[in-house]
């Protein structure tokens, strides 16, 4: 009779804790869906008001780098572009596509730390011009210890991305589940849309497939992914 009820208990703690676990992931997922919506929706709104944020310090170390009086771990130069690294994050300056506007670019891996990281395919620049948003896909099923870094990858990809393309990030899932209620369904498949898609995988890779920007990675290399394809996106690499 007490090993039945001790059995009992047991199993009742087991999907509790299952639920708990079930009910933190929706919670983790519908927060990396809402702060893609933030985030374009801030880019926007410093749009519609001009503002522009300047960060003193990281120019002052631009020109230091440039000037050459920077030590190789906080600074250098990487085919013409200052790389600068302050509070946890390299910096480089590059201009809007349609010129005249400078901007920081801020990273977690700067041009030689992702160097060794795999990329092949061509992409599809004429569709990627002609639409003016690009939808930001996950598995919303994937691995759970992935998603955080999932999250910061898509703040290191959707800032940029709305500064210097002038693109509107729109989020959405690769398949349907609960979390992703109301959120468009895209993969790779819709080849008429400008697609990211993040993945998880084994070591960091991007791919470019037409229309579609695929990155996976397992946990930091997800990030170390992104920053590959931004580099490569605006030319540095």
């Amino acid at each position: 009779m007490g090993d039945s009820l001790e059995e009992e208990n047991k199993a009742e703690d087991t999907k509790e804790e299952k639920e708990d676990t079930i009910r933190s992931d929706k919670v983790l997922i519908a927060t990396i869906i809402i702060f893609i919506l933030i985030v374009a929706g801030f880019a926007v709104w410093m749009k519609f008001l001009n503002k522009t944020v300047v960060v003193n310090t990281i120019d002052d170390l631009h020109k230091l780098n440039i000037k050459g009086k920077l030590d190789s771990q906080y600074g250098y130069v990487y085919k013409g572009y200052s790389f600068v690294y302050s509070d946890g994050l390299w910096y480089t300056q590059i201009q809007t596509k349609q010129g005249g506007v400078m901007f920081d670019l801020p990273m977690h891996y700067g041009p030689r730390e992702v160097e060794d990281v795999e990329i092949y395919g061509s992409f599809n620049y004429s569709i990627f011009n002609e639409n003016k948003e690009i939808y930001v896909t996950f598995d919303p099923l994937g691995k759970d210890e992935n998603f955080k870094y999932i999250s910061v990858a898509i703040g290191e990809f959707d800032q940029p991305i709305i500064k210097a393309f002038n693109k509107l990030p729109i989020a959405a899932c690769d398949k349907e589940a609960e979390v992703c209620s109301g959120r468009p369904i895209v993969t790779c498949d819709n080849r008429s849309l400008s697609v990211l898609y993040i993945k998880d995988g084994t070591s960091p890779r991007v791919e470019l497939d037409g229309n579609c920007l695929i990155v996976s990675g397992d946990g930091l290399g997800i990030i170390k992914a992104v920053d590959r394809l931004l580099l490569t996106l605006y030319g540095i690499m």
